[in-house]
């Protein structure tokens, strides 16, 4: 699975060609540093980019995590999961009006 996901990701542009053909926000959930707490792995200037390509984008920075532990540590996992009930909350409420 490792394998297969890093070929997708680096060796072609499945993942970037598809992006553009979704028909609704997109969420990027952005650790501030990377994976061994150095540079984080979208720098700004590709998040940017991304977001001139992607009208869309909606970036999200979390705070004080790395590119792992914004989903394995206690920390990533708890702003994540606030995330995601705030934005499934917002859609409730939406569709109750």
């Amino acid at each position: 699975a490792i394998l297969g996901d890093t070929a997708s990701q680096l060796m072609s542009n499945t993942v970037a060609d598809s992006l553009p053909k979704i028909q609704t926000k997109l969420y990027l959930l952005r650790a501030p540093r990377g994976i061994m707490n150095d540079d984080p792995l979208y720098s700004n200037a590709r998040v940017i980019e991304l977001g001139d390509r992607l009208a869309s984008l909606v970036v999200v920075n979390l705070n004080d995590v790395n590119h792992y532990t914004i989903m394995l540590g206690e920390k990533g996992a708890a702003q994540v999961a606030a995330f995601i009930r705030e934005l499934f909350a917002e859609k409730a409420m939406k569709k109750l009006a």
